[in-house]
């Protein structure tokens, strides 16, 4: 759905940015979580 692929645009542009996977997944699982939660009842 939407907030997937949200939170995969997120990661990947952080992962270019960064270079660093634990940022790129622990910050994608917070996006995603708050999307779910907030947005996408």
């Amino acid at each position: 759905g939407i907030p997937e692929l949200i939170s995969i645009a997120i990661i990947i542009i952080l992962h270019i940015i960064k270079r660093n996977v634990l940022i790129s997944i622990g910050v994608g699982t917070v996006i995603y979580m708050i999307l779910v939660q907030t947005i996408f009842i």
